[in-house]
């Protein structure tokens, strides 16, 4: 086993936009060539509710990575690096393990104007995690579109719930018509 504890490669230029209910974490990998990185795993995002309060449930997310939480919860020391998430305790994910080619994942599930520090930390392929990216903080807002919305790489905006509207007019007017014609047809 290659378990040593940390990676030495860190995320970096991490920003975090708000969305309704949501928030949508960015990152890359500054020098670092991840075409040609054959260690990574991937990452997994940590994140915190207000200084210090886990977001999800214990067990939402899987932790990638083996640490003293993680191996021996019960017995374990606070691993401390001096900073947000420093003992890594799987109570703080926020994701699953995201493949290290990914340089963007959306969290979903938030309350908004509720502040949230989120930060991300490489894992490689043997089970070491590395040090946390600085946390960045942002508040999700129902002003800055939500779950129904997506954005394509284009730029292009679609709301689907707008569609889904439109398509139940369009489903309603055709049963209105149908239902006038066989009302015509009984008489």
């Amino acid at each position: 086993m290659d378990l040593v504890g940390y990676v030495q490669v860190r995320p970096a230029n991490v920003t975090v936009e708000a969305r309704n209910e949501a928030l949508n974490v960015s990152w890359d990998w500054g020098d670092i060539n991840i075409a040609t990185d054959t260690t990574l795993a991937g990452v997994q995002l940590f994140c915190q509710r207000d200084t210090d309060t886990q977001v999800f449930p214990i067990g939402s997310y899987a932790p990638a990575y083996l640490s003293a939480a993680t191996l021996c919860p019960a017995r374990a020391t606070a691993q401390t690096t001096g900073g947000s998430f420093s003992d890594l305790h799987p109570r703080y994910l926020c994701s699953g393990l995201i493949p290290a080619t990914a340089t963007s994942y959306r969290i979903t599930g938030l309350q908004n104007g509720i502040p949230y520090g989120v930060g991300v930390a490489a894992v490689d392929k043997y089970g070491n995690i590395g040090v946390i990216s600085d946390v960045v903080y942002n508040l999700p807002n129902a002003a800055m579109g939500g779950p129904d919305s997506a954005t394509f790489s284009n730029g292009c905006s679609f709301d689907v719930r707008g569609r889904r509207e439109r398509s139940e007019t369009v489903v309603s007017l055709w049963l209105a018509i149908l239902a006038l014609a066989f009302v015509r047809r009984r008489f």
